[in-house]
């Protein structure tokens, strides 16, 4: 009961305590320069060089494990997302293009359509790829705040205005996020004692957040105390 808990105390460190992607360059890249076919660490190591302000060397490192791993969905999607906050808006376009068809329904690159879309000032295409990238990331704030935009500039007042909520409530959830995990950090029995009220709290947060799978395991943990409590059973339907 207790490492159910911590597991999901640490989804939310990880969120909140992001680990300098410098640090992430000089710790990764001495071992992907031993493991060049290692993708995990090729991704791991281009996509922090892109967020260390290298982007060209990021998209580097990305190119070449996208080459050695063609035919995957992460080695293209990773190569498409350093591109794109690369700001290397002409060459994402061109990347994209190249997509294999057999990855083209695939929901994880409809957010990059939607950027090239964004780009071209395509507002139905972009509203209609952001819209299903959302859907799939739910809690992709980037993507939230893309669709926002394309909304606005397509001139649909109505679902811009429930998108602009919805990526406020994101946004106010995300500043909660740090005092609820001390709280929850300092509860030396949540997971073998009943705690109602904090679960409650720390699910509404993720839901707001668009972590809807983590929402629901928060609500499960106060059910196996309280079957009956109406607000979580009410939760894991809505969740589901």
């Amino acid at each position: 009961p207790r490492d159910r808990v911590r597991f999901l105390l640490e989804l939310i460190r990880i969120e909140l305590d992001k680990v300098a992607a410098g640090s992430q360059v000089q710790v990764f890249d001495p071992y992907l320069k031993k493991n060049p076919d290692n993708l995990a660490l090729a991704i791991a190591v281009g996509s922090a060089y892109v967020r260390d302000g290298q982007a060209e060397e990021g998209v580097k490192v990305l190119k070449e494990a996208r080459d050695r791993h063609p035919d995957s969905a992460d080695a293209w999607d990773a190569l498409l997302m350093g591109l794109d906050e690369g700001f290397q808006a002409d060459a994402l376009k061109s990347e994209l293009a190249k997509l294999p068809p057999s990855m083209a329904d695939d929901p994880r690159f409809a957010k990059h359509i939607g950027a090239v879309a964004q780009n071209d000032r395509d507002w139905p295409k972009a509203v209609a790829a952001l819209r299903r990238a959302y859907e799939f990331e739910p809690y992709n704030g980037a993507v939230l705040y893309r669709l926002r935009m394309a909304l606005r500039s397509a001139e649909d007042t109505e679902e811009f205005e429930r998108i602009d909520q919805k990526l406020t409530a994101q946004q106010e959830a995300v500043k909660k996020l740090r005092s609820v995990y001390e709280e929850a950090r300092g509860v030396r029995t949540l997971g073998v004692e009943k705690h109602t009220e904090l679960c409650h709290k720390i699910a509404a947060i993720r839901e707001q957040m668009g972590r809807y799978d983590e929402a629901a395991a928060w609500h499960r943990l106060v059910l196996q105390d309280t079957p009956d409590d109406p607000v979580s059973l009410a939760a894991v339907a809505r969740l589901k």
